[in-house]
């Protein structure tokens, strides 16, 4: 068969394959990867995947072997393919350009031996690979979005991938697939499964920090008369809001920080220290303004129009690093920040912020490089400023983002623990969990899978099993029933391995209503000698619509024993 018509069939197949479901999704956050152990020697190569980003440069894939290898990136808004089979590497580019416009973009890359071909949204471009080896030896393993701490070969300074990847496939192998399930060897690093809305939140939208080691990361160059402006939402009376950690061949570092409930701002420049303190309190459950301004002979706090100023004696020159941490330090750069003074460097911001801005610049999850723990949108409430218990003497303490507990710890109190929460955040908002309309046949049962109740959070690595994922019905279906087949039986809950299994069901009543609803609570639970993060505490609410599809039944004829009924003769 010619080559043009092998290019042709390619193509043909390329265009038929399955839309993406949301099950095949992956979020990466600028420090994800996912790495699995490969080892293989193959003339040929097939690799499928789809891809969204606002990234101009970052890796994609990455196959290694002792000398032999395949990257698949964005280079200058192009995806291109740099490979060596032993002979030298060779590339190839797309033919499309700006791919970094955050659409879903389809490509296919598939080599026989020397013949190299891509498709990138139908476009294809062809390479004959010079040499005489045609087998890609892979040994290190397989990488994609990052290639983590493997650091055996250098392939140049690749950034990491940032936004979406989905239905990825290599030489047969569902990568997403194979890392969620967690198969032996491989690691999944700050995954979650699902396209995440944080990529594409508007400048304006507020920002929840919601785990406990949440932050972002923003490149700003320009500090001249350096001006920041947020609002933040918060009762964390210490965190970290801001943080450069300078020059990396000097002790300067720049941070703001809530210190005791209060906006604190401190420089460093050498050996000198200098910090300004509002005397505001902020860690208070409301919406605060801030303003910093650091000019060469003075330092500018104000919190709600309130100013605390410092001048500065003598002219400094701010030596400030590019990369800007919010919300938090990452861990690889905490003992750094410890270091050169900054006391609080692992304390995390919780709440929300907004509106911020870099001199005339407004940032947003769109501009960070790096993000992990965040959600667009402020899902933080704090129901105990409203003194939600009953009992005077209890103690109010909040559970989660937006749920509360009354404890009594004297004998007056009436009860020794008093539980209870708000109207509970939705798991769908918090992007926990997508939930897919379930189909039933009128009268008939459907089965109640994962791909109805998809769980985007990588709970793993919080130590939750699929027996720790626990679904609580609030509110049964109307027109049918729900059927759990476990032992001893189970009728208002059913857990993640339960759906795994294939052991809950609907069954419709066969009624002519055509829509039903389930409405149900997560929870989690984690093993022993994990705690269980506060964002994951609590119970999260939503909705399982039911699409039931109406049969054609056969009509029934329903005749009173008093009544005759008369039928002419041969009539049917």
């Amino acid at each position: 068969m010619a080559w043009s018509v092998k290019l042709m069939l390619i193509l043909v197949l390329f265009v038929l394959l399955p839309a993406n479901l949301c099950v095949n999704q992956a979020s990466f956050y600028g420090n994800s990867f996912i790495s699995i152990p490969l080892k293989e020697a193959k003339g040929s190569t097939d690799i499928h995947f789809k891809f969204r980003t606002h990234l101009s440069n970052a890796l994609i894939i990455l196959v290694a072997g002792v000398t032999d290898y395949c990257i698949v990136r964005l280079d200058n808004t192009r995806l291109k393919i740099n490979i060596n089979l032993g002979s030298g590497e060779y590339e190839v580019s797309s033919s499309s350009s700006k791919l970094n416009d955050f659409k879903w973009h389809k490509v296919h890359i598939s080599r026989a031996e020397a013949n190299l071909t891509l498709i990138v949204d139908n476009k294809f471009t062809t390479k004959h690979l010079p040499g005489k080896f045609f087998e890609l030896n892979i040994h290190y393993g397989l990488f994609v979005g990052g290639h983590g701490n493997f650091s055996d070969l250098f392939f140049g300074h690749i950034g990491n991938f940032r936004g979406c990847l989905a239905d990825i496939v290599y030489n047969g192998i569902g990568v997403l697939d194979f890392a969620r399930h967690r198969q032996p060897q491989s690691i999944v690093q700050g995954i979650t499964w699902n396209c995440a809305a944080e990529f594409d939140a508007h400048v304006n939208q507020p920002i929840s920090f919601v785990e406990d080691k949440s932050f972002f990361v923003i490149s700003q160059e320009n500090f001249k008369n350096l001006k920041w402006q947020l609002e933040l939402k918060t009762i964390a009376e210490y965190s970290i809001v801001m943080y450069n950690q300078g020059s990396l061949s000097k002790q300067d570092y720049f941070s703001m920080e809530i210190w005791k409930g209060k906006f604190k701002v401190t420089l460093k420049f050498g050996e000198k220290v200098t910090e300004v303190l509002n005397n505001e309190f902020i860690a208070d459950g409301k919406w605060h303004k801030i303003f910093v301004q650091f000019l060469s002979s003075s330092v500018d706090v104000i919190v709600d129009s309130i100013t605390k100023s410092i001048k500065m004696t003598k002219t400094h020159v701010v030596s400030l690093h590019d990369l800007f941490y919010i919300g938090g330090i990452e861990a690889s750069k905490r003992g750094r920040a410890m270091a050169k003074g900054l006391k609080q460097s692992d304390i995390h911001f919780k709440g929300c912020m907004q509106h911020l801005k870099i001199g005339e610049r407004m940032i947003g999850l769109k501009d960070a490089v790096i993000t992990e723990g965040l959600l667009p949108s402020c899902v933080w409430q704090y129901p105990c400023l409203t003194w939600p218990c009953k009992n005077k003497e209890a103690s109010c303490i909040q559970k989660g983002l937006d749920s509360y507990q009354c404890i009594c710890k004297n004998l007056t109190c009436v009860s020794t623990d008093v539980s209870t929460s708000s109207k509970g955040t939705s798991a769908v908002d918090l992007e926990i969990l997508t939930v897919k309309t379930l189909e039933v046949v009128e009268g008939q049962s459907g089965l109640i899978t994962p791909n109805n109740l998809h769980l985007n959070l990588d709970y793993p690595k919080y130590g939750i099993a699929d027996s720790g994922i626990v679904f609580h019905i609030f509110q049964f279906p109307e027109h049918g029933t729900i059927k759990i087949n476990v032992w001893p039986e189970e009728k208002g809950s059913f857990t993640f391995h339960d759906l795994s299994k294939d052991k809950v069901h609907y069954v419709h009543d066969g009624s002519e209503h055509h829509m039903d609803s389930i409405v149900m609570d997560l929870q989690f639970n984690s093993k022993e000698n994990f705690i269980l993060p506060a964002h994951l505490q609590g119970n999260f609410k939503f909705t399982l619509t039911v699409h039931v599809q109406p049969k054609n039944d056969p009509p029934e004829l329903n005749i009173p024993v008093s009544v005759t009924l008369r039928v002419a003769q041969l009539v049917r």
